[in-house]
């Protein structure tokens, strides 16, 4: 998909670096990208990927079979089985989240959380699909660990404590064969310990208070060896009478396997997040100038034409072009004309106020929107972009531009009836001999 294949190796980099599956496809399901952690993922080259005719190569049959008729009960109406299954949402707007299985080239069943949003153009016209995809197989793993540590540590008699500890008072009167590798310690030096000599100083008073509260519910603590080494315990512990005393038996179990998969997971998740928030500003920015681009500039002009209709405030709107533009690529060349469009934008942006919105609306077309300002002022900023632009001297060529601009007037009812009105003025200052602003103030 063209929108994936970016020009700037950073952008790619941050792509192809991303512990998470990125794949992208033409609308009519055409693989056209893959990054390198998908590709390592399901074991294919890139060649053997890209141009298949749909992701639903590399997902279990049955799943999306399962999934079609699902889709078809929420929907109303039938849902094919195959990639439509997978994009009927995110054709609707909705992006679809939904957990699958992906399977390896080799065969291999790889659970996958899935996330596919649909993509569109500066024109909002539909060009693909992005499906995101984070590898669930160390979620598994851990959701795995979790429950057999629930179910080991049920009852305090079952082989299932690794670690057992007892004490009276605090103080350690006799530990397991387990507690002896776990914390490196023999029996005999064991016994007689404080129970606090072998926890981190952070817990010692949680620990010191579950063991006065009789506490008897499982909990996660950081526990040490004689040695100094520390590790994550999930600790049980449970007030009991052995031998005609009030024991506390403690079992304790090395969970340090899952804290790392926790930790993994929680920095996925920020990955995820983070790359989200990357490919929306790519979505929402035009690359040359860096500006918002035609799509964010309507994004804002629909959320401010609302405001000001609600609220009986004020609005403008200006519309300026680079004079004799085509004529200068001509003479000059598109690099050349590209350097000029980065310093008119950069330029146009001195002249404005806070809260005012300067977009590319595309070619060498420009729009800034204007929240709560009357035509006259707007007419004074345009005026003030106007000139700054004129008297610029960053650039051997001397630069002109003309403005157009208008007010929300009560005939408006669409946010493109006002920029139309902008539009039409533009075209006045330009019939009128261009370097100026319309109408006259």
């Amino acid at each position: 998909m063209a929108a994936l294949r970016l020009k700037d190796p950073f952008h790619q980099a941050i792509l192809d670096s991303a512990n998470l599956t990125i794949i992208a496809t033409q609308p009519d399901g055409v693989i056209t990208y893959a990054n390198s952690f998908a590709l390592s993922l399901l074991g294919y080259q890139e060649s053997e990927l890209l141009n298949q005719q749909t992701p639903a190569l590399f997902h279990d049959p049955e799943e999306v079979a399962a999934r079609a008729q699902c889709l078809s009960a929420q929907l109303g109406y039938q849902v094919p089985v195959g990639f439509e299954t997978f994009v009927i949402l995110a054709k609707q707007g909705t992006p679809d989240e939904n957990d699958w299985h992906y399977i390896s080239k080799t065969g291999q069943r790889i659970p996958i959380h899935l996330s596919v949003t649909a993509i569109y153009d500066q024109d909002n016209s539909l060009i693909g699909f992005l499906g995101i995809g984070r590898d669930l197989t160390e979620l598994r793993l851990s959701q795995q660990h979790e429950q057999e540590s629930q179910q080991r540590f049920q009852l305090l008699a079952e082989a299932a404590f690794e670690a057992i500890v007892l004490s009276e008072s605090g103080i350690i009167t006799d530990v397991n064969q387990e507690f002896e590798r776990l914390f490196q310690c023999p029996r005999t030096q064991a016994i007689g310990l404080s129970i606090l000599e072998i926890v981190a100083p952070e817990y010692q008073d949680l620990v010191q208070g579950y063991i006065q509260s009789g506490h008897n519910e499982p909990y996660e603590a950081r526990v040490k060896t004689l040695k100094g080494k520390t590790f994550y315990a999930e600790v049980c512990g449970k007030s009991a009478e052995y031998a005609g005393k009030t024991v506390r038996i403690s079992a304790l179990r090395d969970i340090s396997e899952r804290k790392y998969y926790e930790q993994a997971l929680e920095s996925q998740q920020t990955e995820l997040e983070d790359l989200n928030n990357r490919l929306a500003l790519l979505a929402n920015t035009d690359e040359l100038t860096q500006l918002p681009n035609k799509r964010a500039l309507m994004q804002c002009l629909n959320r401010y034409f609302g405001f000001s209709k609600r609220h009986d405030k004020a609005l403008s709107v200006l519309v300026f072009d680079i004079d004799f533009f085509k004529k200068f690529n001509d003479q000059h060349g598109h690099l050349e004309g590209d350097r000029v469009l980065q310093l008119v934008a950069k330029t146009a942006g001195r002249g404005l106020r806070r809260g005012d919105y300067l977009g590319r609306f595309g070619g060498e077309e420009f729009v800034i929107i204007l929240p709560e300002t009357h035509l006259a002022q707007a007419l004074l900023v345009a005026e003030k972009v106007r000139l700054n632009i004129q008297n610029d001297r960053s650039s051997q060529h001397q630069l002109t531009v003309s403005i157009g601009a208008a007010e929300l007037l009560a005939e408006h009812d669409e946010p493109e009836q006002l920029l139309h009105d902008a539009d039409m003025q533009l075209y006045k200052a330009k019939q009128a001999g261009r370097n100026r602003c319309y109408p006259l103030n």
